[in-house]
């Protein structure tokens, strides 16, 4: 059975570490309050997940963020949805708020203008769903704009008298 042809949360399959959760993955769609249809699809992107840390032999401990993004590079190759860290976001917080998957880490950007273009990242990431590719080109894309008007916003102000 073809897993685009389940429209049943109860039909999606586990194998993998996280074929012990399915069970807590399910209850936690529905109190998400997830329709059955959107339960079913966010299983099965657990169940592709599952399946690949199963075959890259590691476990949901190594949700790191480029495991996560090495997942989603490989989901974007054979699949045409479900392939943003925004489809993960439920998956990814009931992993960690039962301590299954680590926290994610960001390193703390110590110049005004990194401070600025992480804030600017997060945007494009959190609000607008886009993937760190994207993102990362973003970032790179405005970061002349960011610097030109932080140290513009940092060098004493000249004034001209005539």
């Amino acid at each position: 059975m073809y897993a685009h042809s389940i429209h049943n949360p109860d039909g999606v399959r586990f194998v993998g570490p996280l074929a012990p959760l399915a069970g807590e993955l399910k209850g936690e769609f529905a109190r998400l309050g997830y329709a059955t249809s959107s339960a079913t699809a966010q299983l099965q992107l657990a169940a592709h997940l599952s399946r690949w840390l199963q075959t890259e032999e590691l476990g949901t401990k190594d949700l790191t963020g480029p495991v996560i993004e090495r997942f989603l590079a490989a989901r974007r190759r054979d699949y045409s949805n479900h392939y943003s860290l925004q489809a993960l976001t439920a998956l990814l917080a009931y992993l960690r708020r039962v301590e299954s998957a680590p926290e994610p880490v960001a390193p703390e950007p110590c110049s005004g203008t990194g401070r600025l273009l992480a804030r600017f990242g997060d945007y494009l990431s959190v609000e607008r769903g886009l993937s760190a590719p994207v993102v990362q080109a973003y970032t790179r894309w405005v970061s002349p704009f960011v610097e030109e008007v932080v140290g513009a916003g940092q060098r004493p102000a000249t004034h001209h008298t005539r």
